[in-house]
């Protein structure tokens, strides 16, 4: 039964990293495990991968879809970013190169960097010139 639950969980996981699917077919395999679990109750992997499947759950049910809109060419969500150096779909830290969750764009400082003129250009900022000192 404990081999079962594992397989169940390894297509059930296929299929929501491709997209087919959501965290409702997870339901089966926590069933499996907790059927492992009444008929071996001391079996700790069996614990183990229980809830893990139900933290994967959980996240996957937390995670909503990338919305883009015609007026604004960003996306307003997190969604997966495909690079040869992220890891494909969803991890246990949210989406790969979105933003962590429960966080609101606008708390991100973004800091763009500047031609070399552009410093002495602005307001309030100090000429470059070298300051003679008296005294």
């Amino acid at each position: 039964m404990f081999v079962a639950a594992n397989a169940a969980f390894r297509s059930a996981w296929r299929e929501i990293v491709a997209g087919r699917a959501d965290a409702s077919v997870l339901d089966g395999v926590l069933q499996a495990y907790a059927a492992v679990l009444r008929a071996d109750p001391d079996r700790i992997d069996a614990a183990f991968n229980l809830e893990l499947v139900a933290e994967r759950q959980d996240q996957v049910a937390r995670q909503r879809p990338i919305a883009v809109t015609a007026a604004d060419d960003e996306p307003r969500d997190s969604g997966p970013i495909r690079t040869s150096d992220l890891p494909v779909g969803p991890t246990i830290h949210g989406l790969p190169g979105g933003p962590p969750v429960n966080v609101q764009m606008e708390e991100f400082e973004i800091l763009i960097p500047r031609e070399a003129g552009q410093e002495e250009t602005e307001p309030g900022r100090a000429s470059g010139r070298r300051v003679r000192r008296k005294g």
